[in-house]
């Protein structure tokens, strides 16, 4: 009887037991070649490097390059198959053995005969389990860092081994092993062996706040060894928020930053301010900010770089695809920004791009988002019939029946019945619309340790809310990651983007770009709906006008290369090279079927930048024992050249011609161009210093020089100091209250950092080529020539001054971290001051000195405050439940310390005719008010002057006063209204919040997420200038508020009847002016009036998703991760004012920007997939 055997004999066949039975097999073949067969036999080392070829090709070159002879079977090898052949300094035994691979057999015979025999799957992996190896290896933190002590150990089994004091080890493995290595506070990792037989094994930080990687400016840290005031940003925080430019997220991640919104556009152009605002320059058109350095992936850009700013709408950070952001470091106080020098003085904001990384295949991330941007909220607008009563009402009710039965009534709204006067234009149906939302980004990393990479490219096309305006953005990045040897490392980035910025129907102006002029009109200033509107110019509206041109596009490339090469453990040299081209285009032709002057509009503006710069530096970083030693000492070159060009053309012509060419006369055509370059030269040197890792200190120089300055002052030397002490680390702490507080830490420092005009040249004087004759321009002749000959004389605007200087800021932070409960709760606080000097600001001569103005450094400013966030892990961090609930608090304050002419109080105008002014001691940038009193009933309120007995009154070109009308305090008590004497600066105006902030959730159940970001403003004034637009116009003495339109202002209380105004009605009466009513200015835009509470608090984004990660479905699909999300921008806002459209969009000085492009919400949906 045949004996069979069971599941329990078949498992005592060990593998060792397989490996004899196949050896017994192959006996009888190898007993032919026996006697010449010898295992140890070599013939001589060649090299081969054949490319991909046939196993077949392989072998006969490896035959005739080696003198030998193979034995094979066809049957058993394929040697059709191909394989790559690149040998150096081998044998052909070798090479042949790594060709065929191991699942066969190869024996030298006599020195010349190669045999291949094939080998059982069962005996081949036997043979490969057997294999024992000795694996050697690093263990180091993400930095480099040598960490002894740590554990490997081979996975399944006890067999495990520490490192020694720089973190190497060695241990014995087979390929098939996987090691696992850990770390206390380190991530643990796990490797599988394979092949290789050395290691460099580096390990995270365990999710930790404190041990996050943050980048301080040529160094990395652990944020727990930064003494600096540093916030950060992950990509974890970014990636389920399909935004644009992540500027709008920031400050709702951070405190201390503001990210002031003047445009709600996609794509358009924004701010950042870090610490408190310190511009003097009094523009309200986004320059007007103290805006930070940007460093992104070493290359160093800051706003005052962009000389053409201006010649597009496009934000700078647009340029950058956040779904390639790695991580975004904020360094906000002097010690962290000092080694910038002298751009570090608004703070530094380091952007760090995602990397390649050593995988065993490529690996590839999808990422798309779909969505609508609905109409907005718009401000109400009486249209046709309702326009028409409306304005006829306040006619019968405030004018005299001679009045209103006479011609002084505009025939626009008397003559109903004619076709030009009886419409009902909707102009916000018009140009408002549902906008489409798409963006889809590609990217896939890969490689080994030796050589990796990532490539993405991103495609963004957004429609806006207005009719042909919308943004579209292209971008490709790759980063190549390479190593030669053990001591040189070699990153190569190359970036490229191109924007189309759709800006609406707006002229440009010329070469300038207007934040409003998305709008085909302004809301507050639109034509009456009773007016005829012709089809060309609402298919204009619609931006179905193939006629119209109106394009903004924006290129730029930067090429990035840095080397670094390791001369020990401790020290390395790195080099950057960079170069960065940008081009900035904008075509506008307006037809001449929508001018009403019947002829063509055209405009070009072309603006160039190119930036070459590089930064060489030592690094040091050496731990012996207690002590710990880093150092960065360096130098940097930055060369900027721009070229600028603007032209504009307007006269009659075929609007099929668009571009400015001969169809215009040369007097019809208007230009200029420039040509202008600039360069900095930086040394600087970082030195700290740790004592067991307790007690720390840091010490920061920087030396600039730049082309702006006269030889005198053109280097400025800028320096910081710092230190800390992780006082939780101290034994009294430790062994107490180590369970309630997990770390603490108290930081100080103080520095002082720099910044240069953007102006290259004002330290000389100018010439200009004509002259109008006197100082005031009254003369408008062109007087460019002299009988025949070019005159050219000073420009009495620009007296050089070669000694203008840096402004400086010097600052002190003092902070303190704490970590409770296992770090489940994490506080840190900073108090700091900022004073800032030597800003440059417009000196008035005297007539005398033949010039009217000039520039020196003579206005301070103080920003002080401070800044507090607050995190906790509600559930602790081993839960299925995850909820983080995060709240930041900032105050910020500043005031003017120093201002010309011994600290004389200054009076500006902004470019919208609007009065400023700054006043030591106070604000920056108050406005100049007159202040409402009361809103007149009786005449007999009016006070009488004691001297003539006459009651108060207005200017003489001003009506008289008359109940209803406002009355402002008379100031200097002459019993006469104007501005002469009762228009000051307003001093009680907040122009600052008393607190912002942010407060955001984060709620994960397994795969399922919920997030929301939010931020808040409390304690602030703005001006409603969008009302006051609205209302004005009604008392101005002219017919301009019948030809306009008429917003629905029933929600607002106005002055009716005597009594009304002890009654608190917020507004006079509101009414058109006329002959026997003249105007009294009484919606003037200069008074208290218009004073709103700035408080808001904005819901910024909400995302819910749910994430598929490591399930038998996916490995099915061969995807590693899917996720799917729904995403809101902007779902919701509370604001205290119900009469300002939009609280938190405002200009620098507080006036609001409803007017301009609102702030939409956007809903989108999204699918993440990584394979």
């Amino acid at each position: 009887m045949k004996k069979t055997l069971d599941s329990a004999d078949v498992g005592m066949l060990t593998k060792q037991k397989k490996l004899i039975l196949w050896i017994m097999k192959k006996s009888l073949f190898f007993f032919i070649a026996l006697f010449s067969i010898t295992s140890f036999g070599y013939t001589q080392n060649f090299s081969l490097n054949l490319g991909k070829v046939t196993l077949h090709e392989s072998f006969d070159r490896i035959k005739k390059a080696g003198n030998v002879t193979m034995f094979y079977s066809d049957d058993e090898l394929n040697v059709d198959k191909l394989v790559r052949v690149k040998f150096t300094n081998k044998t052909a035994l070798e090479m042949v053995s790594d060709l065929v691979g191991p699942n066969f057999e190869v024996k030298l015979v006599d020195n010349s005969v190669i045999l291949i025999v094939p080998i059982s799957k069962e005996a081949a992996l036997a043979i490969k389990e057997l294999a024992d190896i000795t694996v050697t290896g690093k263990v180091t933190g993400e930095l480099g860092e040598n960490l002894p002590g740590a554990s490997v150990k081979i996975k399944g089994t006890n067999k495990v081994v520490s490192t020694d004091v720089d973190g190497s080890f060695s241990i014995v493995a087979k390929d098939t092993d996987v090691l696992v290595v850990s770390f206390i506070g380190y991530t643990t990792k796990e490797v599988p062996v394979g092949s290789q037989k050395q290691f460099n094994i580096r390990l995270k930080p365990a999710q930790n706040e404190l041990s996050d990687i943050v980048v301080i400016g040529y160094q990395k840290a652990h944020k727990k060894n930064v003494n600096a005031a540093v916030a950060s940003i992950s990509s974890k925080q970014l990636e389920s928020i399909p935004v644009l430019s992540v500027s709008a997220l920031i400050a709702s991640l951070s405190t201390g930053v503001m990210t002031p919104t003047q445009s709600g556009a996609p794509g358009a152009r924004g701010s950042v301010v870090i610490r408190g605002n310190s511009n003097v320059s009094g523009a309200v058109d986004g320059t007007g900010y103290s805006n930070p350095l940007y460093v992104i992936d070493g290359v160093q850009t800051s706003l005052e770089d962009l000389a053409g700013y201006n010649t597009s709408n496009t934000d700078f950070l647009a340029s950058l695809n956040p779904n390639d952001i790695e991580s975004i470091d904020m360094l906000k106080d002097a010690s962290a920004a000092a080694i910038y020098g002298s751009r570090g003085a608004n703070g530094v904001i380091i952007i760090t791009t995602k990397k390649g990384t050593a995988l065993d295949k490529p690996e590839f991330n999808f990422t798309m988002n779909t969505g609508v941007t609905p109409i907005p909220e718009l401000v109400p607008m009486l249209v046709g019939s309702a326009e028409r009563n409306a304005k006829m009402g306040m006619i019968d009710r405030w004018w005299k029946t001679g009045y209103a039965q006479s011609v002084e009534v505009p025939i626009m709204l008397s003559d109903s019945l004619n076709p030009a006067f009886n419409n009902n234009v909707d102009y916000q149906g018009l140009f408002y619309r549902t906008g489409l939302f798409q963006k889809y980004n590609l990217s896939v990393r890969g490689g080994s340790e030796v050589s990796n990479y990532r490539v993405s490219l991103g495609y963004d096309n957004v429609e806006g809310v207005i009719q042909n305006s919308g943004f579209k953005r292209y971008t490709f990045t790759t980063n190549l990651n390479s190593k030669i040897g053990k001591k040189f490392e070699n990153q190569l980035r190359i970036n490229a983007v191109f924007t189309d910025n759709q800006t609406g129907q707006g002229n440009p102006d010329q070469n300038n770009y207007q934040f409003n002029t998305s709008l085909p009109t302004d809301p507050a200033d639109l034509n009456s709906s009773l007016f005829y509107l012709s089809d060309a110019k609402k298919l204009s509206f619609r931006g179905e006008l193939s006629e119209k041109l109106n394009t903004d596009e924006a290129i730029q490339t930067t090429f990035s290369n840095l080397s670094r090469f390791d001369f020990t453990n401790a020290l390395s040299l790195s080099a950057q090279f960079s170069f960065v081209y940008s081009s900035q285009k904008k075509n506008f032709y307006e037809p001449s079927t929508l001018r009403e002057e019947g002829d063509g509009f055209a405009s070009y503006a072309l603006y160039t930048r190119k930036n070459l710069s590089s930064d060489i530096y030592l690094n040091y970083f050496k731990k012996i024992k207690d002590h710990t030693l880093s150092a960065v000492l360096g130098t940097k070159t930055d060369y900027n050249k721009f070229e600028d060009m603007g032209l504009w053309g307007q006269g009659f012509g075929v609007d099929a011609i668009q571009v400015i060419n001969d169809r215009y006369t040369t007097a019809q055509i208007n230009g200029y161009t420039k040509i202008e370059s600039n360069a900095l030269q930086s040394y600087f040197g970082r030195f700290g210093y740790q004592f067991k890792d307790r007690y720390m200190v840091n010490a920061t120089l920087s030396r600039d020089g730049s082309s702006r300055f006269g030889k005198n002052v053109r280097y400025a030397n800028f320096s910081a100091v710092d230190v800390g002490w992780v006082f939780s680390d101290e034994p009294f702490i430790k062994d107490n209250i180590s369970s309630i507080l997990s770390y603490g830490k108290f930081r100080a420092s103080y520095g002082v950092n720099g910044k240069q005009f953007t102006e290259n040249f004002l330290r000389y004087g100018s010439y200009s080529l004509g002259y109008g004759g006197n100082p005031l321009w009254s003369n408008l002749m062109a007087v460019s020539t002299y009988g025949g000959v070019s005159g050219v004389v000073p420009n009495y605007n620009t007296l050089g001054n070669p000694e203008l200087s840096w402004e400086n800021s010097k600052q002190w932070d003092l902070g303190l971290d704490l970590d409770f409960f296992n770090n489940r709760l994490n506080i840190t606080f900073d108090a700091y001051n900022k004073k800032t000097d030597k800003l440059l600001f417009d000196i008035l001569l005297p007539q005398h000195s033949g010039f009217n103005k000039t520039k020196d450094n003579v206005v301070g400013v103080m920003n002080y405050g401070w800044e507090s966030m607050f995190k906790w892990q509600v559930f602790p961090r081993a839960n299925d439940w995850n909820l983080e609930l995060t709240l930041g608090l900032t105050q910020n304050k500043n005031y003017v310390t120093k201002l010309p002419n011994n600290n004389k109080d200054y009076y500006g105008v902004d470019p919208y005719g609007r009065g400023f002014g700054y006043v030591v001691g106070l604000p920056l940038n108050l406005p100049v008010l007159f202040i409402n009193d009361y809103i007149l009933d009786d005449l007999n309120q009016l006070p009488t002057n004691p001297f003539t007995g006459q009651p108060l009154r207005g200017k003489s070109a001003w009506s008289t006063i008359r109940p209803g009308f406002p009355i402002w305090e008379d100031l200097n008590g002459d019993y006469l209204l104007d501005e002469l004497g009762d228009e000051k600066l307003y001093t009680e105006f907040k122009a600052t919040p008393d607190i912002t902030g942010s407060f955001n959730l984060n709620l994960k159940y397994k795969g399922w997420y919920l997030q929301a970001y939010s931020q808040f403003s409390f304690g602030s004034d703005i001006m409603n200038s969008v009302l006051q637009n609205y209302m004005d116009r009604y008392d101005r003495g002219d017919t301009e508020w019948a030809q306009k339109g008429l917003a629905d202002l029933s929600n607002e209380s106005f002055w009716q009847q005597p009594g009304d105004g002890a009654a608190g009605v917020r507004f006079p009466a509101m009414y058109p002016s006329v002959t026997g009513l003249g105007p009294f200015y009484r919606f003037r835009g200069n008074q208290t009036l218009w004073i709103e509470s700035g408080d808001f608090w904005k819901i910024s984004q909400a995302s819910f998703g749910y994430t598929f990660d490591k399930s038998s479905f996916l490995d099915k699909l061969n995807l590693t991760r899917v996720r799917v999300y729904a995403n809101v921008l902007n779902p919701y806002q509370w604001q205290r004012s119900k009469s300002v459209t939009d609280a938190s969009q405002v200009d620098e000085h507080g006036y609001t920007l409803g007017n301009g492009y609102p702030q939409a919400k956007t809903i989108s949906f999204g699918l993440d997939i990584k394979f």
